[in-house]
Protein backbone atom coordinates (compact mmCIF):
# COMPACT_ATOMS: atom_id res chain seq x y z
CA UNK A 1 0.00 0.00 0.00
CA UNK A 2 3.17 2.29 0.84
CA UNK A 3 4.67 1.57 -2.86
CA UNK A 4 4.46 4.82 -4.14
CA UNK A 5 5.13 6.34 -1.02
CA UNK A 6 8.39 4.62 -0.72
CA UNK A 7 9.34 5.38 -4.60
CA UNK A 8 9.28 8.56 -3.64
CA UNK A 9 11.54 8.47 -0.46
CA UNK A 10 13.87 6.20 -3.14
CA UNK A 11 14.25 9.19 -5.51
CA UNK A 12 14.65 11.96 -2.31
CA UNK A 13 17.74 14.69 -3.15
CA UNK A 14 18.64 16.99 -0.49
CA UNK A 15 18.40 20.83 -2.87
CA UNK A 16 18.39 23.50 -0.53
CA UNK A 17 21.84 23.07 1.81
CA UNK A 18 24.18 24.81 -0.55
CA UNK A 19 27.18 24.34 2.41
CA UNK A 20 26.65 20.36 2.12
CA UNK A 21 26.33 20.06 -2.04
CA UNK A 22 29.54 17.85 -2.63
CA UNK A 23 28.17 15.71 0.17
CA UNK A 24 24.71 15.18 -0.87
CA UNK A 25 24.67 16.98 -4.39
CA UNK A 26 25.34 13.92 -6.99
CA UNK A 27 23.94 10.62 -7.39
CA UNK A 28 25.53 7.67 -5.38
CA UNK A 29 27.36 10.39 -2.97
CA UNK A 30 27.72 9.14 0.54
CA UNK A 31 25.34 11.29 1.70
CA UNK A 32 22.94 10.69 -0.70
CA UNK A 33 22.75 7.31 -0.22
CA UNK A 34 22.51 8.05 3.68
CA UNK A 35 19.69 9.77 3.04
CA UNK A 36 17.91 8.01 1.43
CA UNK A 37 18.12 4.84 3.76
CA UNK A 38 16.63 7.13 6.44
CA UNK A 39 13.90 8.44 4.26
CA UNK A 40 12.96 4.74 3.54
CA UNK A 41 13.46 3.51 7.05
CA UNK A 42 10.91 5.78 8.54
CA UNK A 43 8.25 5.37 5.74
CA UNK A 44 8.51 1.25 6.80
CA UNK A 45 8.51 2.78 9.88
CA UNK A 46 5.51 4.89 9.86
CA UNK A 47 3.64 4.39 6.79
CA UNK A 48 0.69 6.57 7.73
CA UNK A 49 3.38 10.06 7.58
CA UNK A 50 3.10 11.54 4.31
CA UNK A 51 5.93 12.42 2.17
CA UNK A 52 7.24 15.61 1.89
CA UNK A 53 10.16 17.49 0.45
CA UNK A 54 10.89 18.79 3.48
CA UNK A 55 11.84 15.66 5.25
CA UNK A 56 14.95 15.64 2.78
CA UNK A 57 16.45 18.72 4.11
CA UNK A 58 16.14 17.79 7.36
CA UNK A 59 17.47 14.55 7.36
CA UNK A 60 20.51 16.31 5.35
CA UNK A 61 20.65 18.43 8.26
CA UNK A 62 21.13 15.51 10.69
CA UNK A 63 23.43 14.10 8.83
CA UNK A 64 25.75 16.97 8.82
CA UNK A 65 26.18 16.32 12.70
CA UNK A 66 25.57 12.62 13.12
CA UNK A 67 25.95 9.21 11.88
CA UNK A 68 23.00 7.70 9.99
CA UNK A 69 21.60 5.45 12.39
CA UNK A 70 21.75 8.63 15.05
CA UNK A 71 20.06 10.84 12.03
CA UNK A 72 16.99 7.93 11.85
CA UNK A 73 16.01 8.11 15.54
CA UNK A 74 16.46 11.95 15.69
CA UNK A 75 14.31 12.03 12.61
CA UNK A 76 11.92 9.63 14.21
CA UNK A 77 12.21 12.00 18.07
CA UNK A 78 10.86 15.08 15.85
CA UNK A 79 8.05 13.48 13.79
CA UNK A 80 6.74 11.32 16.96
CA UNK A 81 7.07 13.16 19.84
CA UNK A 82 8.15 16.96 18.86
CA UNK A 83 6.04 17.45 16.52
CA UNK A 84 2.30 16.36 16.53
CA UNK A 85 1.39 13.27 14.38
CA UNK A 86 -0.69 15.48 12.10
CA UNK A 87 2.01 17.86 11.26
CA UNK A 88 2.85 16.66 7.38
CA UNK A 89 -0.66 14.92 6.85
CA UNK A 90 -2.05 14.86 3.33
CA UNK A 91 -3.80 18.26 4.30
CA UNK A 92 -0.78 19.75 6.46
CA UNK A 93 -3.07 19.99 9.46
CA UNK A 94 -0.17 20.58 12.06
CA UNK A 95 1.22 22.97 10.16
CA UNK A 96 -1.90 24.83 9.36
CA UNK A 97 -2.51 24.88 12.90
CA UNK A 98 0.80 25.96 14.10
CA UNK A 99 0.36 29.27 11.71
CA UNK A 100 -2.91 30.08 13.29
CA UNK A 101 -1.06 29.33 16.98
CA UNK A 102 1.57 32.01 15.47
CA UNK A 103 -1.08 34.52 14.41
CA UNK A 104 -2.62 34.51 17.57
CA UNK A 105 1.26 34.88 19.39
CA UNK A 106 1.85 38.13 17.06
CA UNK A 107 -1.19 39.92 18.36
CA UNK A 108 -0.31 39.32 21.68
CA UNK A 109 3.88 39.80 21.38
CA UNK A 110 4.18 42.05 18.81
CA UNK A 111 1.03 44.13 18.76
CA UNK A 112 2.25 47.06 16.89
CA UNK A 113 3.11 44.81 14.34
CA UNK A 114 -0.21 42.57 14.50
CA UNK A 115 -1.58 46.06 14.10
CA UNK A 116 0.46 46.96 11.12
CA UNK A 117 0.23 43.85 9.65
CA UNK A 118 -3.82 43.92 9.38
CA UNK A 119 -4.29 47.96 8.12
CA UNK A 120 -1.74 46.89 5.56
CA UNK A 121 -3.70 43.39 4.88
CA UNK A 122 0.22 41.73 4.95
CA UNK A 123 -0.48 37.84 4.76
CA UNK A 124 2.58 36.10 6.35
CA UNK A 125 1.71 32.76 5.48
CA UNK A 126 3.96 32.04 2.26
CA UNK A 127 6.81 32.14 4.61
CA UNK A 128 5.59 30.93 7.83
CA UNK A 129 4.48 27.50 5.94
CA UNK A 130 7.85 26.63 4.60
CA UNK A 131 9.52 27.61 7.67
CA UNK A 132 7.52 25.25 9.83
CA UNK A 133 7.89 22.42 7.49
CA UNK A 134 11.40 22.77 7.50
CA UNK A 135 12.04 23.46 10.95
CA UNK A 136 13.97 26.46 9.68
CA UNK A 137 16.57 24.21 8.19
CA UNK A 138 16.90 26.39 5.25
CA UNK A 139 15.70 29.64 6.23
CA UNK A 140 19.05 30.55 8.61
CA UNK A 141 22.84 29.61 7.33
CA UNK A 142 23.23 26.26 8.75
CA UNK A 143 25.00 26.88 11.75
CA UNK A 144 22.71 29.38 13.08
CA UNK A 145 19.62 26.52 12.35
CA UNK A 146 21.74 24.16 14.26
CA UNK A 147 21.84 26.00 16.97
CA UNK A 148 17.94 26.49 16.72
CA UNK A 149 17.68 23.04 16.39
CA UNK A 150 20.38 22.37 19.84
CA UNK A 151 17.34 24.23 21.29
CA UNK A 152 14.17 22.57 19.67
CA UNK A 153 15.67 18.98 20.71
CA UNK A 154 16.12 20.20 23.93
CA UNK A 155 13.97 22.34 24.83
CA UNK A 156 10.66 20.80 22.60
CA UNK A 157 8.06 22.76 20.81
CA UNK A 158 7.61 25.69 22.37
CA UNK A 159 11.29 26.66 20.18
CA UNK A 160 9.51 26.88 17.02
CA UNK A 161 7.15 29.48 18.08
CA UNK A 162 9.72 31.33 20.20
CA UNK A 163 11.79 31.57 16.82
CA UNK A 164 9.33 33.08 14.73
CA UNK A 165 7.98 35.69 17.30
CA UNK A 166 11.78 36.64 18.81
CA UNK A 167 12.38 37.03 14.80
CA UNK A 168 9.67 39.29 13.94
CA UNK A 169 10.38 41.29 17.63
CA UNK A 170 14.21 41.98 16.38
CA UNK A 171 13.10 43.50 12.85
CA UNK A 172 9.47 45.19 14.72
CA UNK A 173 11.01 49.16 14.30
CA UNK A 174 12.51 48.05 10.75
CA UNK A 175 8.74 46.07 9.37
CA UNK A 176 7.29 48.98 10.73
CA UNK A 177 7.99 51.44 8.21
CA UNK A 178 6.92 49.06 5.05
CA UNK A 179 3.89 48.80 3.86
CA UNK A 180 3.16 45.94 1.47
CA UNK A 181 3.66 42.41 1.90
CA UNK A 182 6.31 41.91 -0.81
CA UNK A 183 8.75 43.83 0.44
CA UNK A 184 7.99 42.74 4.33
CA UNK A 185 8.47 39.21 3.11
CA UNK A 186 11.83 40.01 1.54
CA UNK A 187 13.09 42.09 4.13
CA UNK A 188 12.51 39.19 6.80
CA UNK A 189 13.57 36.69 4.28
CA UNK A 190 17.58 38.53 3.41
CA UNK A 191 17.90 39.27 6.92
CA UNK A 192 17.53 35.49 7.63
CA UNK A 193 19.71 34.64 4.77
CA UNK A 194 22.67 36.53 6.98
CA UNK A 195 22.14 35.48 10.38
CA UNK A 196 25.79 33.99 11.34
CA UNK A 197 25.79 35.28 14.98
CA UNK A 198 22.36 34.79 16.10
CA UNK A 199 22.44 35.86 19.84
CA UNK A 200 19.47 38.84 18.93
CA UNK A 201 17.70 36.40 18.15
CA UNK A 202 18.15 34.38 21.32
CA UNK A 203 17.71 37.01 23.55
CA UNK A 204 14.58 38.11 21.76
CA UNK A 205 13.09 34.72 21.71
CA UNK A 206 13.65 34.39 25.75
CA UNK A 207 11.72 37.68 26.00
CA UNK A 208 8.73 35.68 25.24
CA UNK A 209 7.43 34.16 28.46
CA UNK A 210 5.18 31.49 26.54
CA UNK A 211 5.99 27.55 27.16
CA UNK A 212 4.41 24.71 26.23
CA UNK A 213 1.44 24.81 28.40
CA UNK A 214 0.43 27.90 26.25
CA UNK A 215 0.98 26.49 22.90
CA UNK A 216 -1.22 23.33 23.85
CA UNK A 217 -3.90 25.90 24.85
CA UNK A 218 -3.66 27.65 21.35
CA UNK A 219 -3.27 24.85 19.30
CA UNK A 220 -6.62 23.06 20.90
CA UNK A 221 -8.63 26.26 20.09
CA UNK A 222 -7.90 26.33 16.60
CA UNK A 223 -7.33 22.41 15.74
CA UNK A 224 -10.87 22.02 16.23
CA UNK A 225 -11.62 24.67 13.46
CA UNK A 226 -9.04 23.70 11.11
CA UNK A 227 -10.20 19.85 11.16
CA UNK A 228 -13.71 21.01 10.40
CA UNK A 229 -12.39 22.88 7.36
CA UNK A 230 -10.14 19.93 6.23
CA UNK A 231 -13.53 17.58 6.60
CA UNK A 232 -14.87 20.35 4.15
CA UNK A 233 -12.08 20.18 1.54
CA UNK A 234 -12.47 16.77 1.50
CA UNK A 235 -16.26 16.24 0.89
CA UNK A 236 -15.23 19.06 -1.95
CA UNK A 237 -12.85 17.21 -3.01
CA UNK A 238 -15.00 13.85 -3.66
CA UNK A 239 -17.86 15.60 -5.18
CA UNK A 240 -17.16 15.52 -9.20
CA UNK A 241 -15.59 18.39 -11.21
CA UNK A 242 -19.09 19.52 -12.67
CA UNK A 243 -20.49 19.85 -9.20
CA UNK A 244 -17.61 21.41 -7.83
CA UNK A 245 -17.56 24.35 -10.08
CA UNK A 246 -21.05 24.65 -11.65
CA UNK A 247 -20.34 27.67 -13.30
CA UNK A 248 -17.38 26.42 -15.16
CA UNK A 249 -17.90 25.77 -18.59
CA UNK A 250 -18.30 22.24 -20.86
CA UNK A 251 -15.16 21.30 -22.91
CA UNK A 252 -17.27 18.30 -24.49
CA UNK A 253 -17.47 20.01 -27.84
CA UNK A 254 -15.24 21.79 -29.77
CA UNK A 255 -17.59 24.87 -29.98
CA UNK A 256 -18.52 24.95 -26.44
CA UNK A 257 -14.30 25.10 -25.79
CA UNK A 258 -14.10 27.89 -27.60
CA UNK A 259 -17.49 29.85 -25.84
CA UNK A 260 -17.22 32.75 -23.89
CA UNK A 261 -17.90 31.62 -20.61
CA UNK A 262 -19.94 34.46 -19.46
CA UNK A 263 -21.81 36.85 -21.55
CA UNK A 264 -20.21 40.57 -20.60
CA UNK A 265 -16.32 41.16 -19.90
CA UNK A 266 -17.32 42.51 -16.20
CA UNK A 267 -18.14 39.97 -15.10
CA UNK A 268 -15.12 37.60 -17.24
CA UNK A 269 -13.20 35.84 -14.21
CA UNK A 270 -16.48 34.77 -12.58
CA UNK A 271 -16.42 31.21 -13.27
CA UNK A 272 -12.63 30.61 -12.48
CA UNK A 273 -12.37 28.98 -8.72
CA UNK A 274 -10.52 31.19 -7.06
CA UNK A 275 -7.06 30.15 -5.42
CA UNK A 276 -7.51 28.89 -1.54
CA UNK A 277 -4.29 29.17 0.52
CA UNK A 278 -2.59 25.91 0.85
CA UNK A 279 0.13 25.80 3.38
CA UNK A 280 2.33 22.73 0.86
CA UNK A 281 1.43 24.70 -2.05
CA UNK A 282 2.81 27.75 -1.03
CA UNK A 283 6.06 26.01 0.59
CA UNK A 284 6.69 24.07 -2.87
CA UNK A 285 6.03 27.41 -4.65
CA UNK A 286 8.54 29.40 -2.50
CA UNK A 287 11.35 26.69 -2.37
CA UNK A 288 10.39 24.56 -5.58
CA UNK A 289 9.86 20.57 -5.62
CA UNK A 290 11.32 17.58 -7.16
Amino acid sequence: GNAELIGRYRSAKAKYLPETDTYFGFEGSPGREKLKRILLAVSYRNPLVNYCQAFNNIAAGLLTNVGEEDGFWLLITLLESILPNDYYDSHLTGVTVDIRVIDDLIKQYCKALAHHFKTHTVDITPIAAGWLLNIYITVFPIDTSFRIWDLLFSEGPKTIFRVFIGLLRTLEQSLLKITSTSAILETITNYCKTLYDPRELLKEMYHCSFGRTKISHLRAKHRSDVTKEIDMLRIVEDLPFEERYPESPSFSSPTQATASPVADDSDKDSWVPRRNSNPRRDSELENGSD
